[in-house]
């Protein structure tokens, strides 16, 4: 694979949402400037380095991907490569990882008022 898509920035974690639902998180990246480049493969694993099979990012322009469906409390760690048409990846863009927390105790009315 050329040099133009062999480096990737995956530049930003961007937001986390914690709700009664499972949590999501996006991830967002400098997309690659090369015109071989036919989409993205994303990599998720629970340690660093050493990810799952990948997910097909949908769409060439895209740079923004939300993952969903995440574990609370678990770490993940993700990572980004380009590929062509042919299959050839790029190297990974570098290593992120979010904790996933678990959502705040629900608020009560209840207090202590005496002894």
């Amino acid at each position: 694979m050329k040099a133009s898509i062999a480096f990737l920035l995956l530049a930003l974690l961007l937001a986390a949402t914690q709700d009664s639902s499972a949590p999501t998180v996006t991830l967002a990246w400098n997309p690659s400037p090369s015109p071989e480049v036919t989409g993205y493969h994303l990599y998720q694993g629970y340690s660093s380095q050493n990810y799952g099979a990948p997910t097909e990012v949908p769409g060439i322009a895209t740079s923004i991907y939300t993952v969903s469906n995440l574990v609370q409390g678990t770490t993940y760690y993700f990572n980004l490569t380009a590929h062509d048409g042919f299959g050839l990846e790029s190297v990974f863009a570098g290593e992120v990882n979010f904790t996933s927390q678990a959502p705040p105790p629900p608020q009560t009315n209840l207090r202590v008022v005496g002894p």
